[in-house]
């Protein structure tokens, strides 16, 4: 963190964090100065709702790919809003009522085409952060790697293994991470010996 990030974190009245390891950081500031903001702890708020995925003995913690969890997160912040500035609760109320029928559209276009898919499959030649979003929607993924680090290795068995599921399952597509190389998924692709299969 930055001397910027520690002077307004020290100077908050209210700070929103998702709440995972990659977060602890901003715990150990609040532990270590004598600013007493109030913390909304959005993983918190999820795991009270069983809407947590968890991996070991930490958590998923992309959240926020999933529409259904950004409603509720949304709800929760609205309302610690309210208790903070009661005398903004109707414009409050109006954002987030907006914003409520926006993911709920937004759910129900995704519901929609993957209900109208062929497929309900996907293949990631890359990490996989969208565990929440295929629970979400009954989708059955592979990846190289459950570990979402941009620092992963690849070895040829999760090639291999890629490669195999992109021929059993007779898809022509490969899915990677925006400002991920497509080094991989052409790996995958010439062990599947599959040469028209797209990339996105």
């Amino acid at each position: 963190p930055s001397q910027i990030d520690y002077q307004i974190i020290t100077q908050s009245d209210l700070i929103i964090l998702n709440g995972g390891a990659s977060e602890k950081w901003i715990f150990e500031i609040l532990q270590n100065n004598e600013n007493h903001a109030k913390v909304l702890n959005l993983s918190e708020v999820l795991k009270n709702q069983n809407r947590l995925i968890q991996n070991d003995n930490s958590f998923d913690e992309h959240t926020w790919l999933s529409v259904k969890n950004a409603e509720i997160c949304a709800n929760a912040i609205y309302e610690k809003l309210c208790e903070f500035v009661p005398s903004n609760r109707q414009k409050y109320s109006e954002n987030f009522n907006l914003y409520r029928e926006q993911l709920e559209n937004l759910d129900s276009t995704f519901y929609s085409l993957v209900s109208s898919s062929d497929s309900k499959i996907l293949l990631f030649a890359d990490r996989f952060p969208f565990a929440y979003f295929a629970k979400d929607y009954s989708l059955e993924c592979y990846s190289l790697s459950d570990i979402c680090s941009e620092n992963f290795d690849v070895t040829q068995n999760q090639i291999n293994f890629l490669a195999q599921k992109l021929n059993e399952t007779n898809l022509n597509s490969l899915i990677i991470l925006d400002q991920s190389t497509k080094d991989n998924a052409r790996k995958i692709i010439l062990q599947a010996e599959k040469p028209r299969c797209d990339i996105f």
